[in-house]
């Protein structure tokens, strides 16, 4: 119990004493603290004075700061309000302009710190004294409170600000629809003046003006996002200085080639040579008198020279002033080829129809106009013979003046060239009738025989005559062909099935005497003709001896077989060659004179062959005066020379013949006795 209240009065001592302590502490202040630094636990009792009114080695200025850090940069930099107020202000003097332990009653920050401070309206007060913080356009016109939300606030919460933490950067009050994307400079673009969706502020570059159908267009109409042209884009890499040319935005369906050339005409960069043709002020682009020069025209590689030199667009560009704006981009293209087809100079078929309906076209390549016809005039056509002769048919000799019409006909109201016949029968008759028709039915070539300079100059030489089934020797050689080659009824010369034979063509002189059965057919392999006569002369005959005795029966022998066909058969021209051969006598007198003067014939027969031979003499005769006589010779007689008892006489015409018969067999026929001689 003792104890018990031991403590109870120790512990009253304390709470008493702790009292006694606190309303010393508090009755010492001249004045409470204002709500906002009252909150503050470390400014609270007897020892939270040092924190505001320093001690021995810190003064009051400097304790402020040690709490108002940002105030100590402002000071020490020079920079904000507090770094910018009168010099008649000291820096270090808190407690001019911002009085305490009013208990609230005076404000912190009231008008008469502003006074103090320099500032005689706060209301008006121009930020432009501070360095970096100068209000302009709209700003100009906003209360303290617009920015500065705790501005008026009799009291602030711990790390609320009444006008620090603000800085001049849009997105610190303003939210950045950019998202960041375009930098922090926003009155760049847009001011502070006008709205924000204007962006009146922002000045294109002087090289590419906002005007006439540039002007009033969005930013993200040029600027797209994603885009090497995106706003975004260019913040972070700033264009180098070149103009965006008119294709870096809108698609044009020229070829590279077209605005290079015009670019070289007009020293412009091939990109930017669109102005050349379209005007930026003409909403539609496409209006319909836009016009080109001949030399701008000719940078499509089409050059307007004679005869395109004089043509209207119009008669190329069919409804070409009917144009209009194109508002789909995606049929930019196919609209623009409708009109402008980029047709070539060479391509004439694009504007003119093909009078040859694709002849001239292979699946390699569509021919051209031009590979025939001067771009000048269609007809006539410089298709000459050396280009003719690249058809593998070569305009030569008689062909060389034919007109073109002779050999191409018209077809179904086409001209054929391509696939017209080369054969010569495609345009000449066969004047042959037919008969050299090769083993597959068709003909052969006549060039086989004949040359194009002239069909009856045949070059069927002897060489290719040596090669048919009658090879021309001798004489024949020298024959003219129509000599053999005759022609028929309907005025045609056979070649073809023509007679080996001679009588075919030479008349038979023999009558076919020599074709009489029994007579040889074949002679050494020959026949006809050519058993007895050669090729070289008819009159040569090849006869030799032995066969004038298998043809006639009559061998030619001893002298005979030494002679001539003419000295048996005669010469004479006009002389039937019948009666000089086939009727022919074996008898000597019908080829010899009778010496006797048909002393010794016998009858109508005279045959020399009872005293003479022919393999002797005539004068070695085989007569025997002993056996072949009714005198024979005595010894007296047999001694004597014929002529002694043959004694030529006068013939009735004059002839001197030595008489053999008839003779008196009397001495007195020879010695002239007269009487019964003995």
């Amino acid at each position: 119990m003792k104890r018990t209240n031991i403590a109870i009065g120790g512990l009253s001592l304390v709470i008493v004493a702790g009292v006694a302590y606190w309303e010393f502490g508090r009755l010492t202040s001249p004045g409470g603290l204002h709500p906002t630094h009252a909150r503050i636990v470390e400014l609270k009792g007897s020892k939270g004075c040092a924190v505001c009114h320093g001690d021995e080695t810190r003064s009051m200025a400097d304790a402020c700061v040690e709490c108002h850090g940002e105030i100590r940069g402002q000071i020490d930099h020079g920079s904000g309000f507090h770094g910018a107020m009168d010099s008649r202000v000291a820096p270090d003097s808190c407690q001019v302009c911002h009085l305490e332990h009013s208990g609230g009653v005076i404000e912190l920050v009231s008008l008469e710190t502003f006074r103090a401070a320099g500032v005689a309206d706060r209301g008006s007060y121009d930020h432009a004294e501070i360095p970096g913080f100068g209000l302009e356009g709209r700003h100009e016109s906003l209360s303290c409170r617009s920015c500065h939300a705790h501005a008026e606030s009799l009291i602030l919460l711990e790390g609320q600000s009444r006008y620090l933490g603000l800085s001049q950067a849009c997105e610190s009050c303003h939210e950045d629809s950019h998202g960041g994307a375009y930098g922090q400079d926003c009155a760049s673009c847009h001011g502070q003046s006008e709205a924000f969706d204007t962006a009146a502020a922002f000045a294109h570059t002087d090289s590419f003006p906002l005007i006439d159908s540039h002007a009033g267009l969005s930013c993200k109409a040029c600027h797209e996002d994603g885009t090497a042209s995106a706003i975004s884009h260019l913040m972070d890499a700033p264009p180098s200085g070149s103009v965006r040319g008119c294709v870096d935005c809108h698609g044009s369906p020229h070829n590279e080639a077209f605005l290079v050339g015009i670019g070289a005409g007009e020293r412009l960069d091939a990109r930017s040579t669109c102005a050349v043709c379209h005007r930026v002020e003409h909403a539609d682009f496409l209006f319909p008198d836009a016009t080109m020069t001949r030399e701008q025209h000719g940078a499509t590689g089409f050059v307007l020279d004679p005869p395109h030199d004089t043509q209207q667009c119009e008669d190329c560009h069919e409804s070409i002033g009917a144009r209009g704006r194109i508002a789909d981009a995606s049929v930019v293209r196919s609209s623009f080829e409708a009109f402008f087809p980029g047709r070539s100079a060479d391509a004439c078929r694009s504007c003119h129809e093909d009078p040859h309906a694709g002849q001239f076209d292979t699946a390699d390549r569509i021919a051209s106009c031009l590979d025939c016809h001067d771009p000048l005039h269609f007809e006539p056509s410089r298709f000459d013979a050396a280009m003719h002769e690249r058809t593998g048919f070569a305009l030569a000799d008689g062909h060389a003046g034919v007109a073109c019409a002779d050999c191409h006909h018209e077809v179904a109201g086409v001209v054929r060239f391509a696939g017209t016949a080369t054969d010569c029968a495609s345009c000449h008759s066969d004047p042959h009738g037919g008969q050299f028709v090769s083993a597959d039915g068709g003909l052969r070539l006549c060039t086989d025989c004949h040359g194009t300079r002239r069909f009856d100059a045949t070059r069927f030489t002897l060489d290719d005559h040596q090669r048919t089934a009658f090879p021309l020797t001798g004489s024949h050689q020298a024959v003219a062909c129509r000599s053999c080659h005759g022609a028929d009824e309907a005025g045609v010369h056979r070649f073809v099935g023509v007679s080996h034979e001679c009588a075919s063509c030479h008349e038979d002189v023999h009558n076919g005497s020599f074709d009489r059965p029994g007579l040889p057919v074949v002679v050494n392999g020959v026949r006809g003709c050519a058993r007895c006569h050669g090729t070289g002369s008819f009159s040569d005959v090849l006869w030799a001896g032995d066969m004038h005795e298998r043809w006639t029966g009559y061998a030619l022998v001893g002298a005979h077989a030494g002679a001539s066909c003419v000295d048996c058969h005669g010469a004479a021209r006009g002389v039937n060659a019948v009666d000089r051969f086939a009727r022919t006598s074996g008898d000597c007198v019908s080829c010899h004179e009778d010496v006797h003067a048909g002393q010794f014939a016998v009858g109508i027969v005279n045959d020399c062959a009872r005293c003479h031979t022919e393999r002797r003499g005539f004068e070695q005769t085989t007569f025997d005066h002993q056996r072949d006589s009714r005198f024979a010779l005595d010894e007296q007689h047999i001694g004597l020379d014929c002529a002694a008892c043959h004694r030529p006489v006068r013939t009735g015409d004059g002839r001197a013949v030595t008489r053999y018969r008839p003779m008196g067999m009397a001495c007195g026929d020879c010695h002239g006795f007269v009487g019964n001689e003995r």
